[in-house]
């Protein structure tokens, strides 16, 4: 992760923030990033954290960057996904409401007897902070069929808290292929 800051000249200074390892922490951190009111970084890895899962490479975490007294960042992993009924592989970022609440989506895990192989056809999730960290709630499981599967574009959230997003996959099963050719969604509160 790194950070672009205005040199005062018309240019741009890089800053490095973190490497991720591809192990615990992280790996391919492909998503948007959000920041809160305290100057913290939060983002997706759609892999690494548990390395037991997703073929031995991860299912992914949601992570925290944070500004170390003195200079520096530290990441914390807030969320390790399992590809179970929590969801895995995040492809997209995340984002925040005004009480600190994460809302995003896995492209797999949840209801695991649909989407073959693959644990599940997605989630929508919760992270809501607490005095023991985050605890995850699933919004939304994708079941693969009308309602859509393998979601991974950013979610929208309206003033009354409706969640809205895309998924690559169902709706019409009989176009594209017989997969459907993926659904606009929301989910309501």
């Amino acid at each position: 992760m790194f950070r672009l800051t205005p040199n005062g000249t018309g240019g741009w200074t890089a800053g490095f923030l973190h490497n991720f390892s591809g192990r615990q922490d992280g790996s391919v951190p492909n998503g948007g990033l959000v920041l809160d009111a305290a100057g913290h970084v939060y983002g997706t890895a759609q892999a690494g954290g548990n390395l037991t899962v997703c073929n031995g490479s991860g299912c992914g975490v949601v992570f925290r960057l944070s500004r170390k007294v003195g200079g520096g960042w530290i990441e914390n992993v807030i969320h390790t996904f399992s590809r179970g009924t929590d969801g895995g592989v995040p492809l997209a970022g995340l984002i925040m409401d005004s009480s600190g609440n994460l809302y995003g989506t896995t492209s797999v895990g949840g209801d695991p007897s649909v989407c073959g192989g693959q644990g599940g056809c997605g989630v929508v999730f919760k992270l809501s902070p607490g005095s023991t960290g985050y605890a995850e709630t699933v919004m939304y499981t994708f079941s693969g069929s009308s309602d859509g599967e393998f979601p991974g574009s950013p979610l929208v959230r309206d003033s009354s808290g409706n969640l809205f997003g895309t998924t690559f996959d169902g709706g019409i099963l009989s176009d594209c292929s017989g997969v459907g050719c993926g659904v606009v969604f929301e989910v309501t509160p």
